[in-house]
């Protein structure tokens, strides 16, 4: 190849990239022919509907004015995303908080004729006290059609932006964010990006009010659908997004201020915070609490005793509203009056009553696991959403959470489980690992299979942990009975059950426990000679939850777990066992989990032994196929037949 053909070569490959890089986005109804007639997506064959583009364009002005231009179109692949053509847009919707503008929707049929959507199908909807959505309904929307809509946003609060996500619950073939910002301003970009973009650029600045602004213009092309997966912190950390958070202003003729500071100065703000430091710290706040809690104590009483007696006052005595927060309206007095608070203001207050009591109490920072990921680099306070108590004493420390009248001290409430928590301490700010303790259960029993197919006999369940608190909230509100009969009645819904004794139900630093009579009728199969039977009669799994073949996330579980089931069963008389099954033992790597199982005869019949735990409880996405493996075997073995034949 000569030096003139190389470089058409090279002009023709760069050329056909600038092209294919301009022609990603189509403007506002100039859909190809190709996408209208368009029966499958090529990426993914299985896509009921594609995002075909989805293009953000944002625009801070000088002044702190955020301005955002949205415009999304998608097409409709199968009759079963018909349900696609109604759209909602939430927003931010206090005083000054959010403008949503300029709203347009349109439908193009694979005709090509387009048709706009009228202002009758368009509903604003209040969804809580700070945000609202417009909801549009599109009618007559068909398979293969195109939707596109466009809106303009705009916020006063430059201090975060809005965040981009690429990524969809269908696939993406096409996302591009653009941000112009002046230099008045400096944020820190957090990405959530598993590879290199397909577009990176930022263009020359533009001058505007002796600002100068830059445009940077980010895209990813070809994005697979994310799909919720069981055993997930939060769907939205693992989407590819961008996030702007405020660190500098710098106005010209002033000196830089710094918006984000350190973690210590965010701990001396918080700690003198009407709503959050002062809460604790003014005993005018909580005197009311502290008189009708202080004649608990007793001389002598040590921190761990204070810490446990104070956790149950105020378990008993304010109820968990059902929100998290961190910071807390009103006063700590207020909630005990009205017996009602979010998660500030039950742990403000037990943070209040033992810093009262003389024992070291600090708040906990977090993020529930469904509201996302914490920045242990990055000091803003957005990230976190709710809160816990850390009480010290000397090198011993506990961990407590009121929001759960059944939870002991060192257990959490399991959406507090992620990983982490910030301690707000002006003198000390620090971050600490929070995992859940070992939960567990145990099922013990000696029954009786007679030749028409039922099982009767003892049954003892024991649960600790977590499950033992799940297991006391619900029989808070639930006949003991009927609750074990609910959990029998997915396999034996004509199980009977009587003489029902539960041992430390109230004991909630205890494992729970439940030893009962049941009669199982049909809980085999007879057939001329043979009798046919699933000796497991409840387990930890009966089934796998994992049915993806890959995944693309990790697999984060709430807890460690342990479990066993052993059944001594004796035999109908005049009956043996055909085959016993083959003992197994399977452990994932690393002593990450561990199953054994077995089925040997003994005096009266057989006794069979299942084992499972879990030692780990975030698995990375390679991982995967090894957890899915595991699981399936054991719930394999959960359903494992007994053959049984007249001799």
């Amino acid at each position: 190849m000569n030096l003139q053909n190389t470089f058409f070569f090279t002009l023709f490959i760069t050329l056909s990239f600038s092209v294919f890089a301009q022609d990603r986005t189509q403007k506002w109804g100039d859909i190809p022919e190709s996408d209208l007639k368009m029966t499958i997506y090529p990426q993914d064959s299985s896509a009921t509907s594609v995002v075909l583009q989805d293009v953000g364009k944002l625009v801070l002005e000088p002044n702190g004015t955020v301005n955002l231009n949205r415009v999304r179109r998608i097409k409709i692949l199968d009759v079963s995303a018909l349900d696609q053509g109604n759209l909602m847009i939430p927003y931010y919707d206090t005083q000054r908080a959010e403008e949503l503008r300029n709203l347009d929707v349109q439908v193009t049929t694979p005709e090509g004729i387009t048709k706009k959507v009228k202002s009758d199908n368009v509903f604003t909807q209040k969804l809580t006290r700070y945000w609202s959505a417009k909801k549009i309904f599109i009618p007559d929307l068909k398979k293969g059609s195109v939707i596109e809509y466009r809106y303009d946003m705009r916020s006063e609060d430059y201090f975060s932006l809005y965040d981009w996500y690429f990524q969809d619950a269908m696939p993406v073939r096409w996302s591009e964010f653009q941000a112009t910002i002046p230099d008045y301003f400096d944020y820190i970009i957090l990405r959530n990006i598993p590879h290199a973009f397909d577009v990176e650029e930022v263009t020359a600045g533009s001058q505007s009010n002796n600002a100068v602004s830059h445009t940077t213009r980010w895209g990813l092309a070809n994005l697979p659908a994310l799909k919720e997966e069981p055993f997930t912190t939060t769907i939205y950390d693992y989407r590819n997004f961008i996030k702007f958070q405020l660190r500098t202003l710098m106005f010209p003729g002033s000196a830089p201020e710094k918006v984000m500071n350190d973690w210590k100065t965010l701990a001396e703000n918080l700690v003198d915070r009407e709503d959050f430091g002062l809460q604790y710290k003014k005993s005018n706040q909580s005197n009311d609490l502290w008189k009708a809690f202080s004649g608990q104590l007793a001389a002598g009483d040590a921190p761990e005793i204070k810490a446990a007696k104070a956790l149950r006052f105020i378990q008993n005595n304010i109820k968990w509203n059902g929100n998290y927060a961190v910071l807390a309206k009103g006063s700590l007095d207020n909630a005990f009056e009205k017996k009602s608070g979010s998660s500030a203001h039950l742990n403000l207050a037990l943070v209040a009553l033992l810093r009262k009591a003389d024992v070291k109490a600090t708040p906990l920072l977090l993020s529930t696991r469904s509201h996302g990921q914490m920045y242990t680099e990055y000091p803003f306070l957005e990230q976190f959403n709710s809160m816990v108590v850390l009480v010290q004493d000397g090198e011993k420390f506990s961990i407590l959470d009121a929001t759960n009248p059944f939870l002991p001290v060192n257990q959490l409430s399991l959406p507090h489980y992620h990983g982490a928590a910030w301690m707000v301490d002006k003198d000390a700010p620090n971050w600490l690992d929070i995992s859940a303790p070992e939960a567990s259960q145990t099922w013990y029993g000696k029954m009786q299979l007679n030749e028409e197919g039922e099982l009767s006999g003892t049954l003892q369940i024991q649960t600790g942990g977590n499950k033992a608190s799940e297991w006391r909230a619900q029989l808070d509100t639930t006949k003991t009975t009927e609750f074990l009969q609910k959990k029998l009645a997915h396999r034996f819904p004509d199980a009977q059950l009587d003489s029902i004794e539960w041992l430390q139900l109230t004991a909630v630093d205890q494992p729970l426990s439940a030893k009962f009579k049941c009669r199982l009728p049909g809980a085999a199969t007879v057939a001329n000679d043979f009798i046919y039977c699933e000796p497991i009669i409840d387990f930890w799994l009966l089934e796998s939850p994992f049915k993806s073949l890959t995944r693309s996330f990790p697999v984060e579980f709430e807890m460690p777990f342990k479990s066993q089931y052993v059944l001594d069963l004796a035999l109908p008389t005049g009956y043996s066992v055909e085959d016993l099954p083959a003992p197994a033992r399977v452990n994932l790597p690393e002593n990450a989990g561990k199953m054994s199982f077995s089925c040997t005869k003994n005096a009266t019949g057989v006794q069979v032994i299942l084992k499972m735990n879990l030692a780990k409880t975030t698995f990375a996405s390679q991982e995967y196929g090894a957890l899915k493996q595991f699981y399936e075997i054991v719930a394999e073995k959960t359903k494992f037949q007994l053959v049984l034949k007249r001799v």
